[in-house]
């Protein structure tokens, strides 16, 4: 209803078209070899869609202001991870943590964005302002990131630098590294005493060092802009840091590995039925008389995933969504964060989860790179043919 009494928007039309081909050719696909449109997931993942074009309706400051309320709740969320490992860690279960995903892979890559996004959120601030506090969210996301210990999104986040320095931020890559390095090291440090070491009195002593760099961070961030060398030792760390982890993670190796031979496999099924596919939640049960099982229901490259299930009708218009979004003028944070969520997409399962999508379209930003509101009239149509989807979908599950 909103998308449709909306005067203007900032949405880009030809995302909108590629993504509801996409959702359209996906229930098509769930219709003839299931049956039933509102079979699996591709019914609940039309939603992303319809929020894309939604999260494009504001103004600039409206954008701005629902941006740094989104960034708020993620600190909240990185807040609330670290109790929880805490908590667990005093009740003498600690582990990875998966947040309010469930899933700590997923809270990695969640984590990440939001630290890209902050960082451009903050860029773009007067330092009055009344977010001016998310400085000290920074050090949370870090810290946060590190205790999901998810290789995936530490690669992530590496190649969202890597497109930020290309991008013209190349004056602050040893500052944002050693930030990184400074941030993740702190997290593995309690990480490693409390599920490695099994020392309670180290941990403690780790806890209050993370919370004096916290509370330090403004004045730390200054330091290293001003001393680069230092900057930049810190930075060279990152070695060891990384080899910290992959200590921690002896079987990375194997499960990337692992996650190629999956993607292989669902290739050969592309190939088999390229059309609709083999239909939602199908690739699992099939699989399971394959000579090698992956006992999982996800293919962990959402690109083959929807390619197997759905079908190239499906795949296609994705591929070029991503190709598109990723092009798209963005400042080089935001750019940096969508690199690293695409990387993920295409190594691991988040894109099986509305709610990372979903944090993706409030935290980096859907409008077509800040040119000027268009009317509505030409976006009506998708809100309304969503909107007929989802009351015949729940006409559907009441019956």
């Amino acid at each position: 209803m909103m998308g449709l009494l909306w005067p203007e928007s900032s949405a880009d039309l030809r995302m909108a078209i590629l993504l509801v081909i996409c959702s359209g050719t996906g229930l098509l696909s769930a219709a003839v070899t299931a049956g039933d449109p509102f079979q699996g997931y591709v019914y609940g993942q039309s939603v992303c869609p319809v929020l894309a074009l939604l999260a494009a309706l504001p103004d600039v400051k409206e954008r701005e202001r629902l941006r740094g309320i989104s960034i708020v709740w993620s600190a909240v969320i990185a807040a609330a991870d670290i109790a929880q490992f805490l908590r667990d860690t005093a009740a003498g279960v600690p582990g990875r943590i998966g947040g309010i995903f469930g899933n700590a892979n997923v809270m990695g890559i969640f984590l990440v964005i939001s630290w890209f996004a902050l960082a451009d959120f903050r860029e773009r601030q007067d330092p009055k302002s009344r977010f001016r506090l998310l400085l000290y969210a920074e050090p949370l996301f870090l810290y946060a990131a590190a205790l999901t210990l998810s290789m995936g999104s530490y690669a992530a986040m590496a190649a969202g630098i890597v497109v930020a320095t290309v991008c013209g931020r190349r004056e602050k890559l040893l500052l944002t590294l050693a930030k990184a390095v400074m941030g993740t090291g702190s997290g593995l440090l309690i990480y490693i005493a409390a599920v490695q070491a099994d020392a309670g009195w180290l941990c403690a002593a780790a806890v209050m060092y993370m919370a004096v760099q916290a509370a330090l961070w403004g004045r730390l961030e200054r330091f290293l802009s001003l001393h680069r060398k230092t900057a930049a030792f810190i930075s060279g760390t990152g070695i060891l840091v990384a080899s910290s982890a992959a200590v921690l993670r002896p079987n990375a190796a194997a499960t990337f590995a692992e996650r190629l031979e999956m993607m292989e496999n669902g290739l050969h099924y592309i190939a088999s039925s390229p059309i609709w596919g083999t239909g939602p939640l199908q690739w699992h049960l099939l699989n399971m008389f394959d000579p090698k099982c992956f006992n999982t229901w996800y293919i962990h490259n959402m690109f083959i995933h929807v390619g197997v299930e759905l079908g190239v009708c499906a795949m296609f218009p994705l591929v070029l969504a991503a190709v598109l979004c990723l092009a798209k003028k963005r400042p080089p944070q935001l750019r940096a964060g969508l690199a690293a969520l695409f990387i993920h997409y295409v190594l691991d399962v988040g894109f099986a989860y509305t709610g990372l999508t979903a944090a993706a379209v409030l935290l980096l930003g859907t409008s077509d790179g800040g040119k000027r509101p268009r009317r509505t009239v030409a976006a009506r149509p998708f809100y309304a043919a969503f909107a007929v989807l989802f009351v015949c979908g729940l006409l559907r599950h009441i019956r």
